[in-house]
């Protein structure tokens, strides 16, 4: 009887134990669940007219990496870069150049996570983009599962403004 006794109040602790965890895991906040690192799936440019464009091309690579200490870095590069006729990335001509900067996004700094709007934002240190440099950057959120897709901010452009989508797969 003993032993029975022993069996079920173990099973009744493991239970608990069980049932907490789970519950932490759902309790988790939005700054929780949006750290980590992340692989891309896909970015596309949502225009006004209700066209989308995909700039980088099919075979785009990026990656996001959230950390907890309130730190980001973000890389997207596309498949569509000229390989450049010399070897050394600093003798590259103007129109290679002009190339590899359209194909690519590149930022970092700290970000800040605003729980009841479902927000990112990027205080962006320093940019491909020099423009950004210094700036804000303000992203949606949309967690789901091991995924991740950041909206906006809308971006004027010669054809009208644009809302960049990004799709992310967490790896670790």
């Amino acid at each position: 009887m003993k032993v029975i006794v022993k069996r079920a109040l173990a099973a009744a602790v493991c239970l608990t134990l069980c049932a907490a965890v789970a519950e932490n895991v759902g309790a988790q906040t939005l700054a929780q669940q949006v750290m980590g690192s992340y692989t891309l799936v896909s970015v596309t440019f949502d225009y006004q007219d209700g066209t989308k464009a995909d700039l980088y091309g099919a075979d785009v690579m990026g990656s996001l990496m959230i950390n907890p200490n309130g730190r980001f870095a973000l890389q997207i590069i596309g498949a569509n870069r000229p390989k450049f006729a010399a070897s050394n990335r600093r003798e590259g001509t103007a129109a290679e150049n002009a190339a590899v900067v359209y194909n690519t996004e590149s930022y970092f700094g700290t970000y800040s996570i605003d729980a009841a709007n479902r927000t990112v934002t990027y205080h962006i240190e320093r940019a491909i983009f020099p423009n950004w440099d210094g700036a804000e950057r303000t992203f949606s959120i949309a967690v789901t599962g091991n995924g991740l897709q950041l909206s906006g901010p809308p971006t004027p452009s010669a054809k009208g403004n644009y809302i960049p989508r990004q799709v992310w797969k967490r790896i670790v």
